[in-house]
């Protein structure tokens, strides 16, 4: 728009000064008409074309792609189920649940399940209350009459048999006191960026 503006404007004066030189003043008419016509198509112009601003060929920079965010997601997963063995390392550690578990127990005699029970009861409950402390979501006793508190959390009991009409709060025989867990304890994983899981027992091999 600048550079229109100079030339127009530059042919203007020039007209004007024409029909001001004795030599053109027959054709006087002629240079104010163009001249007037020159300023009438700068006014236009200035009108209808776009601003200064943005004929100016400005080019932006490049766009940089995003970085990729993290797979939380996959991230939680993984550490969930690092989570889950490691706290059946403990109870096999603690308690050998999985070596009680894993063993063909079918021709054993009952004084040799009742030892080995025993064995993992005890340890597996040490285990317990270290790492994930539980407590009775009911402290009355079973097959007394109780009713279900108003306040209480979602999932922490469960109406079974008929219900009635549903309305709460509901009353009935407490079949079983339930448990919750209080707090969790369970160790860190060494490497939680590993998708391999980590053994719940090493293998134990002993130097020749």
């Amino acid at each position: 728009m600048k550079i229109y503006t100079i030339l127009f404007g530059t042919g203007i004066a020039a007209l004007n000064a024409l029909a001001l030189v004795p030599q053109f003043r027959e054709h006087a008419l002629l240079f104010v008409a163009g001249s007037l016509a020159l300023a009438v198509w700068l006014v236009v112009r200035a009108v209808t074309a776009p601003s200064e601003a943005a004929e100016i060929d400005y080019e932006p920079p490049p766009l940089r792609a995003p970085e990729a965010a993290p797979d939380t997601q996959a991230a939680e997963e993984r550490a969930a189920r690092h989570a889950a063995v490691s706290l059946l390392a403990i109870l096999q550690e603690k308690g050998r649940l999985v070596d009680f578990l894993m063993e063909d127990l079918s021709r054993a005699d009952d004084a040799r399940v009742g030892a080995a029970a025993r064995v993992v009861h005890q340890g597996c409950a040490t285990a317990l209350q270290e790492h994930i402390p539980v407590e009775p979501v009911s402290t009355e006793a079973e097959g007394s009459v109780i009713t279900v508190p108003a306040d209480a959390a979602s999932g922490e009991y469960r109406i079974i048999g008929k219900s009635g009409d549903g309305s709460a709060p509901a009353s009935g025989k407490l079949v079983h006191k339930g448990w919750r867990a209080t707090s969790v304890r369970i160790p860190r994983p060494l490497d939680p960026a590993d998708d391999r899981l980590p053994p719940v027992a090493p293998a134990q091999v002993e130097a020749a």
